[in-house]
């Protein structure tokens, strides 16, 4: 996959990488995305109050829940979820493993409009591979 971030994700030379996800299936669930990270990794900005969950809004993809939930393009599409982050690049590996990138999801960049916030962030969306899946976890 070629790294396609925006200036918003790529640090300055020698500074830690940040990242963003887009969530939208079970990493929506604080307690899950906690568990898998291995700390809290919900999103927070000064224009937001402090501890909610940060909204967002994506365009260009849809969800779809058959048999897991799951982003798939489509031109036409909106989908609502929530920001995590920021991420250093390890805790991006933990969620890799969990969606079991690049096996059944592949992860993308998508810009999401983010409730109270002026301007939009760009992050990582997971988007659903075209493979059958039998285990638990979206």
């Amino acid at each position: 996959m070629t790294d396609t971030r925006t200036t918003a994700q790529t640090p300055a030379a020698g500074a830690a990488r940040r990242h963003y996800i887009f969530a939208y299936g079970s990493l929506a669930d604080p307690l899950r995305a906690e568990s898998i990270i291995g700390r809290a990794c919900q999103a927070t900005f000064p224009e937001v109050a402090d501890g909610q969950h940060v909204s967002a809004r994506v365009s260009r993809f849809r969800r779809e829940a058959s048999p897991l939930a799951h982003a798939v393009p489509d031109p036409a599409g909106t989908m609502d979820g929530y920001i995590l982050g920021p991420l250093t690049d390890d805790e991006l590996v933990r969620l890799d493993r969990y969606e079991d990138a690049p096996r059944f999801y592949a992860r993308d960049v998508c810009w999401a409009t983010v409730d109270g916030l002026p301007a939009g962030l760009a992050c990582w969306i997971y988007i659903g591979r075209t493979v059958t899946r039998t285990t638990p976890g979206d």
